[in-house]
Order: structure tokens, then C-alpha cells, then sequence
């Protein structure tokens, strides 16, 4: 079972908007800040635990989700044996921190 996100999700919470859409084969996750990360993190399990029952869906495995601020990739998502693996990009994180202008 595969994944396909057919049009863009707004995801708002405390205040910080994310956008989720399908591009390619994986999803983007695009967030307007670090700071949105930070706070959207503070919801979701810890890397490497296991997900809560409801959120172990068929074919999650299969899911890979590119984390971008303001247009800038500064992570990887990759969902294994219904758990998340984060694999920060740090030069990608730097230059968002630095708000350093993405290259086109």
C-alpha cells in the first residue's frame, strides 16, 4: 500500500502553520519557522519509539517526509517498524538558522 498526498494539508497548532504535500514520491513537510518544528515536535513520539496503535498504519514504512523551513531541506523522516528515524541535514539546518537565501 502506498502513500499519495493529492493535494496540499495545513497543519496549524499553537500558533505555527505546516504545510504537508506529495512531491515526487515522498512528502514535504514545509514549516514557516525552526521554531514551528519545535513546537510541532513536542506532540509526536521521540525518534526511534514506536508510534501510538492509532498511528501505525499499513504501508507507513514505505513514507519518507523532507522536512523544510522556508524552502530549505533540514531533515529526513523515515518511518521503520512503526517508528520515526530523523536524520538531520546540518548544513541545510545552519543556513536556515542564518536565514541564509535557498539556492534555486
Amino acid at each position: 500500500m502506498s502513500v499519495t498526498l493529492a493535494s496540499d494539508l495545513l497543519v496549524e497548532h499553537s500558533g505555527h502553520q505546516m504545510r504537508l504535500r506529495g512531491e515526487g514520491s515522498s512528502l514535504v513537510a514545509e514549516f514557516d519557522s525552526l521554531s514551528a518544528i519545535r513546537v510541532m515536535r513536542r506532540s509526536l513520539p521521540s525518534p526511534g519509539t514506536r508510534l501510538p496503535e492509532p498511528l501505525r498504519l499499513p504501508g507507513l514504512d514505505a513514507v519518507e517526509v523532507e522536512v523544510r523551513v522556508r524552502g530549505r531541506a533540514v531533515a529526513e523522516v523515515h518511518a521503520h517498524d512503526h517508528a520515526l528515524n530523523v536524520r538531520v541535514l546540518w548544513l541545510g539546518l545552519f543556513a536556515a538558522i542564518l536565514h541564509l537565501p535557498v539556492r534555486g
